[in-house]
């Protein structure tokens, strides 16, 4: 059996010490008055101030601990009193929490929400809702049933940054001899993706030709129209995508090629525009795709 191994030298040459397992640590930790894990305090006057922006109508719930004084962790559970609405509106809620050092929040929804359908933001502050006074920002994000938020750690974002929620949406089907008109809601942001609609044609003679604008409710900014015109007494279906190129795909399809990336605001509108429509002319119902966001 050979010799054990001789540790590496040390500095200057001299030998290297065997480390040692009596030897006490030479650090120590103190148990006593102990300085607080947390940097937010919440005085008496602070508050939270919920605030909600929402399509899916989910129930918010917020979870806190709070380290009071005198050493104790309180778990504190505050919910929203109703639930969050579908309509985007800004809903606001003010909850009063205990005196102490913030030690973490977390907050949840129920209901069906999915990224860029319920924006949250949680707010440390005084006062109420016509004079609130932040003081900290700790949560401004998008919720879902999945993925709840938290601080600390958390991402401070804009409600229009990051993937939205996709969306497919049954249009209004127009009556005979009237345009197709899609608005974009209050408070969302629409990217356009694709739209799909049935031209039928009456027994007028006229050759009519499609194309599709898009508005700011008064003014177009972008048309785009079809390479064919649809005769009388036929059903073609339209097909509006920002990919390729406008075309005839086969004799019932005719595909427009509309601009890519197209970011639409609240009011601003998709509208079908027909060379020579008849009053007997009747667009059906559109199915559209858009790639939504809530614009706070």
């Amino acid at each position: 059996m050979g010799a054990p191994p001789i540790p590496p030298a040390g500095p200057g040459g001299a030998p290297a010490l065997f480390p040692s397992i009596t030897r006490p640590p030479q650090a120590r930790f103190g148990s006593t008055d102990l300085n607080p894990p947390a940097p937010l305090y919440i005085g008496r006057e602070d508050l939270l101030f919920l605030r909600v922006w929402s399509i899916a109508d989910g129930r918010i719930t917020i979870f806190a601990r709070v380290l009071l004084p005198d050493g104790t962790i309180v778990p504190q559970r505050f919910q929203a009193t109703g639930n969050a609405g579908t309509s985007r509106v800004l809903t606001n809620f003010r909850f009063q929490i205990t005196e102490g050092f913030l030690l973490d929040l977390t907050v949840t929804t129920t209901g069906n929400a999915r990224r860029g359908s319920e924006f949250v933001q949680v707010y440390l502050g005084r006062g109420i809702a016509a004079d609130f006074v932040p003081v900290a920002l700790l949560i401004s994000d998008y919720i879902t049933i999945s993925n709840s938020l938290a601080w600390p750690g958390g991402i401070i974002r804009s409600s229009v940054e990051g993937p939205g929620n996709l969306r497919s949406i049954a249009g209004t089907n127009p009556a005979a001899g009237v345009e197709i008109t899609e608005t974009v809601p209050t408070n969302a942001r629409w990217r356009f993706l694709g739209m799909l609609a049935n031209l039928v044609t009456d027994a007028t003679v006229a050759n009519r030709v499609v194309s599709l604008q898009f508005d700011d409710g008064a003014t177009a900014y972008a048309r785009n129209e079809a390479v064919g015109a649809q005769a009388a007494s036929l059903t073609r279906a339209y097909s509006f995508s920002p990919v390729g190129f406008s075309h005839v795909a086969s004799g019932a399809v005719l595909e427009i090629a509309t601009p890519y990336n197209l970011m639409l605001l609240q009011a601003h509108r998709l509208v079908t525009n027909t060379t020579n429509l008849q009053a007997g002319d009747d667009w059906g119902a559109p199915q559209y795709l858009v790639e939504e966001w809530i614009e706070e």
